[in-house]
């Protein structure tokens, strides 16, 4: 017992000390607190015109907040029973679906929500792609609204392209997984549905679904395993042409952060910092089509390669990386980490955490025992760009930020 409580706290040294130590923080870090709802967050978006952030409650109520006032917009209709958000790729409109099995959109022009579908399941997330077919994700798998052909996930052809979990023997323990741990799920603008997973201390993994051939799709990583390795903290894009995924894992001392970035090609660049392990960049094509079973010794294998990976003692590239988001002003990346949000350009080696801008830190809570308690704290979920310098996040236990490039302001 006394092994396990140094490590404990080694971890949580390791967790609080890093390259950011020796800089200076360029924003204040305290916030103001607005009281609305005194509830935090499941999920939210910010609509097209930069003008609302609509969210769902811990309750499931959708509430609107105005961006220009902080307030509640009284005007849209709130609504109860929400389990989920998105916005349409044809026309950017707000889609919901409700723990009730209705799956509604917004009519902006009329100022009223319009049933789209009644189906059977409970939905977990709406898509609609740019030519204005409808998709839900649910506890089953995907259908499309209309069609009654289910893309399941209890399926061998299924399993086949899953990594992390396909090594485990329990059918019942794999279901499990697949239906509760989805952490982040995203449409891109060739309309297939991301799905990356979290799987806590055990890792993560990246599920493809093609809406054009109905079918889930594997990740050729046989150079970047660290793509299937890591929960899934974020997907979005530079609304042209390249899809950025950030994952990371944080356990008992050991950190590596991962940003992927992914051309019209589908040609894969990832960047990776790793507390343990050398920094290194490494370039990839991707396999969009279906591959054959995988052997169960492949993951095992190739986490042995990764760990015989030389050290060098000198580095301390520690960041534990969450959420991100692009700034298509100033083509810039950001992202948050346990220690403050962070502003990099795309012209510079952003391979080198020295060329990251810490632009805040402000001081979150978390509690113990939350998802990713062991290691480092990962408190904020989500983040969408607003404007110039400015940007709207999610946290998990102090509501949604909003941030106008000079002072920060925390909405509950």
């Amino acid at each position: 017992m006394q092994k396990y409580i140094i490590l404990l706290i080694l971890s949580i040294l390791n967790a609080s000390y890093g390259f950011s130590q020796n800089k200076k923080v360029v924003k204040d870090s305290t916030f103001q607190t607005l009281h609305l709802t005194n509830q935090d967050y499941k999920d939210f978006v910010v609509d097209r015109e930069k003008k609302n952030i609509w969210a769902i409650t811990q309750n499931n109520e959708l509430v609107v907040i105005n961006l220009n006032t902080l307030a509640l917009d009284t005007q849209i209709e709130k609504l109860a029973n929400v389990a989920c958000i998105s916005q349409s790729k044809k026309d950017s409109q707000i889609l919901i679906g409700t723990l009730d099995k209705q799956i509604k959109k917004y009519n902006r022009l009329k100022q009223e929500w319009e049933i789209v579908a009644t189906e059977q399941h409970t939905i977990q997330q709406a898509f609609e792609t740019t030519n204005g077919e409808i998709f839900y994700l649910f506890d089953e798998g995907i259908r499309k609204v209309g069609d009654s052909t289910l893309y399941q996930f209890d399926c061998e052809d299924f399993f086949s392209v899953m990594r992390q979990i396909s090594c485990m023997d329990n059918r019942q323990s794999l279901i499990k997984y697949l239906k509760r741990n989805i952490s982040v799920n995203y449409i891109d603008d060739k309309n297939r549905i991301w799905l990356g997973y979290d799987f806590g201390e055990w890792g993560g993994d990246m599920l493809l679904f093609d809406t054009k051939k109905k079918d889930f799709c594997q990740l050729d990583t046989s150079k970047s395993l660290y793509l299937v390795m890591n929960p899934v903290r974020q997907i979005f894009d530079n609304q042209i042409d390249i899809l950025f995924i950030i994952n990371s894992i944080s356990h008992m001392g050991m950190t590596n952060s991962n940003i992927f970035f992914i051309d019209s090609l589908d040609k894969i660049t990832s960047i990776t910092y790793d507390g343990e392990f050398e920094v290194f960049i490494d370039s990839i094509d991707i396999n969009f089509d279906k591959l054959g079973k995988r052997k169960q010794k492949h993951l095992t294998d190739s986490l042995m390669n990764v760990t015989r990976r030389k050290r060098k003692e000198d580095v301390n590239e520690n960041e534990y990386m969450g959420a991100g988001a692009y700034n298509p002003t100033d083509s810039s990346l950001y992202f948050y980490s346990h220690h403050g949000f962070f502003k990099g350009y795309l012209k510079d080696d952003l391979t080198k955490l020295k060329n990251w801008q810490l632009i805040i830190n402000p001081a979150l809570k978390w509690d113990w025992g939350m998802p990713h308690a062991v290691g480092s704290p990962m408190n904020v979920y989500k983040m969408e760009m607003i404007g110039n310098e400015s940007f709207v996040f999610g946290s998990t236990k102090n509501g949604i930020g909003y941030f106008d490039g000079k002072k920060l302001i925390m909405v509950r």
